[in-house]
């Protein structure tokens, strides 16, 4: 597990809520 994927997978979650947020 790279430190790449945590990234992405915390990106897409950070995305993910401001998009629900709105």
């Amino acid at each position: 597990f790279t430190h790449f994927c945590i990234t992405s997978f915390y990106r897409r979650i950070y995305v993910n809520a401001l998009f629900n947020d709105t």
